[in-house]
């Protein structure tokens, strides 16, 4: 049976932060964390998806989805502002896994805002980036997708990352380089947007969906 609990995890001022944790293990020994993008919940198809395959694999999941979009406090900041917030809620993340998670081996899985999250905790020398049995992924990384690649080059922390051929962000000197370093392996969907959609037809997004849940299954060492 599949056990649902919640860490106490706050963020600015105090706000709740929406996280669950699944486990069908008494003791598990190896943790994957999603952190969610903006419009893209802990509940979306990849996350949902790749959560029942980790469970099946003894895996304990922790799911964090921040809702900034939700947050009218958040919405009524300026950009810098915004910014701001969001630095000060990942290093109040960072502390708080830092201070609770004690497991054998991690998996980090990000989406859009949540890679700039996860880029922000790993700057400040996060301590599973010390381990290379843990590996880290970036879907679909967004505006900071040039410092995240750098990021990735330079650290050589073991890493997968994805994008399609048709998201804004897509930068194909990016892709070349990432596609040379021995520490990431680097998949690119051809005609899919930002949320792996197609704008063809849903026929194209659900295939699109089913090749990054595939090359993920088949490439991370789970």
């Amino acid at each position: 049976m599949v056990k649902e609990m919640y860490l106490n995890m706050k963020g600015v001022n105090g706000r709740l932060i929406q996280n669950t944790y699944w486990s069908n293990a008494d003791n598990p020994s190896k943790l994957v964390l999603f952190f969610s993008g903006y419009r893209y919940p802990s509940e979306a198809p990849l996350f949902h998806f790749l959560k029942l395959h980790f469970l099946s694999k003894n895996w304990a999941v922790l799911t964090l989805d921040y809702r900034y979009n939700e947050d009218q406090v958040f919405l009524n900041l300026s950009e810098d502002e915004q910014n701001t917030y969001v630095d000060t809620e990942a290093l109040l993340i960072k502390k708080k896994l830092e201070d609770d998670l004690c497991f054998r081996q991690y998996c980090f899985v990000a989406k859009s805002l949540g890679t700039t999250l996860l880029y922000k905790m790993l700057q400040n020398d996060f301590i599973y980036m010390k381990d290379s049995k843990n590996q880290f992924v970036w879907l679909t990384p967004g505006e900071l997708n040039r410092d995240i690649s750098d990021f990735i080059l330079k650290k050589t922390i073991p890493s997968v990352y994805v994008v399609g051929d048709c998201d804004p962000y897509y930068d194909e000197k990016i892709v070349s380089r990432l596609k040379e370093s021995s520490s990431c392996l680097c998949k690119v969907i051809p005609g899919a947007g930002h949320i792996f959609e197609s704008k063809d037809s849903i026929d194209l997004t659900l295939e699109n969906n089913f090749k990054v849940l595939r090359f993920l299954i088949q490439e991370l060492k789970i």
